[in-house]
Parts: structure tokens; sequence; C-alpha cells
């Protein structure tokens, strides 16, 4: 559409207190396979990846580093949650240029890195999700070899991962945003898909109140309830089923 932006998406984030509790399910029963771990900006962070090629990052307070207390914060207001969603971008600058112009204001710019740079765009403008515009110089590999990691593949048996669904204020402001952030739509039943042709995620979205009824989807597998330390509800729509 005019005045859209070029990018996929990339990864769903999650919070949780403890990602290696987080993992056991994850891993353990969805048959995800560890993508690379590291530390940021006070986070634990731990990538997996699913059978489809789609993957969930679950980030942790890192307790060892000043800057916990702002996952700390999250995790106390909203609980095991969907933290934010990743768009890749070919330059996180004229993407900031680009949105700026079109009166979406975004925070966390980091431009200096030559190898990652990213910049944040506030809940209040997708409908109360964190986005954050990422652009980085490797793919996975090269991403989990350079911090000392092998991808592990996930088991033959995995689930898929599909996305993401919630309820958002002011919907259809927020599926403005989305398709100024290159999302397609898509109308099914009671929610609207916010999806790219090039990935398996999707965004899926109702009027309601914000981030009411956050929930995985996944398919292949059994659903299973959020819990404090596992993470958000995970949900098997079946009209995900034949999604690849």
């Amino acid at each position: 559409m005019p005045g859209s932006i070029k990018t996929t998406i990339d990864h769903v984030a999650i919070a949780v207190p403890k990602s290696e509790l987080a993992l056991s399910r994850f891993i353990g029963d969805l048959g995800g396979g560890l993508v690379a771990s590291g530390r940021r900006s006070g986070s634990t962070i731990d990538q997996v990846r699913f059978a489809n090629g789609a993957k969930l990052e679950l980030i942790g307070p890192d307790h060892s580093h000043p800057h916990r207390s702002r996952l700390e914060r999250f995790l106390f207001e909203f609980g095991s949650s969907v933290h934010h969603i990743t768009l890749l971008v070919q330059s996180v600058a004229e993407a900031i240029e680009s949105l700026e112009g079109l009166g979406i204001s975004t925070v966390g710019k980091s431009l200096s890195d030559e190898r990652y740079q990213e910049a944040f765009i506030l809940p209040i403008s997708t409908g109360g999700i964190l986005v954050q515009l990422s652009w980085k110089d490797v793919d996975d590999e090269g991403w989990a070899k350079r911090h000392g990691h092998k991808s592990i593949l996930p088991r033959v048996n995995a689930a898929n991962f599909y996305g993401m669904q919630c309820s958002v204020k002011n919907l259809s402001s927020a599926l403005d945003v989305w398709r100024i952030l290159g999302g397609k739509l898509r109308k099914k039943n009671n929610f609207v898909d916010v999806y790219w042709d090039d990935s398996p995620l999707i965004i899926r979205l109702n009027e309601g109140k914000t981030r009411e009824g956050i929930q995985l989807l996944f398919g292949g597998c059994e659903a299973f309830e959020g819990n404090v330390e596992m993470g958000p509800a995970i949900n098997c729509p079946e009209d995900l089923g034949t999604r690849l």
C-alpha cells in the first residue's frame, strides 16, 4: 500500500520469569530446536525454531544486570505474556524516517553498531503490542556462530508455530499501522489476521480490551493453559492447521 515500508516478521517474543523453565515446554513438550542463547540489556534471550521454520523468543530478567528491572516491571504488570514482535527491515534508519514522516514515532533507536541496529514502536500505535524494527548483517546461523552457538534443529515431530492472538482497542486504527508496517490483512471469523507472504507467522487481532486474551497459536500439538512459569496460553485453531 502507499506509504508502507518493506518488512518481514522474524519472531514473536514472550517474557517469562525464568526462561530455562519455559524452555521445557517449548523444547521438551513442543519439540522446538534452540537457535541461540545470550544476554542483552538486562535480559536473557533464547530463540526457539519450530517445524515450519517460525521462531519464538523467550526473554527473562538477567539478575546480574542493573537494567533487569525493566523486564521485571513488565512481568509484574502483565505476567508471562507476549512482550514484543520483531520485524526485519532493510534499513532501520530509513524505516524510522518513513514512519515518522507518517506520524508514527519510534523510540530506543540504536543505529551506531555496524552489525546490529534496532528501534521500537510503542504499543499505543499498534493496539497494545510493542514492535521492534531490527536489522543485522548475518542470518540466524551466522548470528548463532558469532555468539558461540550451533543451532539445533527441531524434532521430527515438532509442532508448528503460527504466531499470537489478542484483543486490541481501536482495531481499525491499529490495522492501519500494521498495514504501514508491511502486513497484509485477512478476515477470519471474528478476527483479522495480519500476515506476511514470506513467513508462516501471523498476528491475529480482534476488537476488545487491549491485550485481553493473549495466546500463542500452534498446530500439531495439544493446547496448554497459560502458566506463570511457562508463558501464555497455547491454542491450536483448526483454521491454521494447513498453513505452511
